[in-house]
């Protein structure tokens, strides 16, 4: 089976509140990601990982708007990974298969990506979308620059991310573990030695982080 887990558990203390609920062309944010997910074919069941005072509130979204394929909403941690953990959590105890884990605030992946991904995932266990960094990187410390960064190997992280379960799952309980954290799954996963497979992500697919990125996703949507 195909899962798809998507992590809409953030405080958005740089945005000042918690953007995954913000009406974005008159529905929550975390909504929209929601509603493409069960667009996907591919896709046979969702795990929701949200705020705990928000878990009712999504329920009963869900309901009103008939909101197919649901397995569970649950509750978000202090982290990021934590809150990834507590969705794993809610898998099929012996679940078999592979998962797309995505960030509930990009709104504007191509559905079409999960299909790719999914596919890919069956050879190489671990794939995750990524764009070439083309500005300069400099490495800086004290507003001094030490120095350039070659930037021909260098990609920016995007969500969906795609796993075989038993691989992230792997990957989380040895971070436990070690009480190692880190700011996106594939990092886990690098940890036990498996090469992370690069699927072409899309500069459209914003994560939104402030106000100007939640504008220019709503101007984005209403082109659509």
């Amino acid at each position: 089976m195909n899962f798809g887990l998507i992590v809409a558990a953030g405080k958005g203390e740089r945005f000042g509140g918690t953007k995954q609920f913000f009406l974005l062309d008159g529905k929550p944010v975390v909504q929209h990601v929601v509603e493409a997910f069960v667009r996907c074919r591919c896709i046979d069941q969702i795990i929701l990982v949200v705020n705990e005072p928000k878990i009712n509130y999504m329920e009963t979204l869900i309901e009103l708007n008939e909101i197919k394929k649901i397995r569970a909403v649950v509750s978000g941690g202090a982290e990021r990974q934590d809150s990834v953990w507590n969705g794993l959590q809610a898998l099929p105890a012996q679940a078999k298969g592979f998962i797309a884990i995505h960030d509930g605030v990009r709104p504007l992946f191509e559905t079409k990506i999960l299909a790719q991904g999914f596919a890919l995932c069956r050879t190489y266990q671990a794939v995750i979308c990524a764009i070439p960094i083309t500005d300069t990187i400099k490495e800086a410390k004290d507003n001094k620059i030490l120095k350039t960064l070659e930037r021909s190997n260098l990609y920016l992280i995007q969500t969906p991310q795609f796993y075989e379960i038993e691989l992230v799952k792997k990957a989380y309980q040895k971070a436990w573990k070690d009480k190692f954290y880190a700011t996106d799954d594939s990092a886990l996963v690098e940890r036990l030695g498996v090469a992370v497979q690069v699927l072409p992500g899309s500069n459209a697919n914003i994560k939104i982080t402030n106000r100007e990125d939640l504008r220019l996703v709503e101007r984005l949507i209403q082109k659509q």
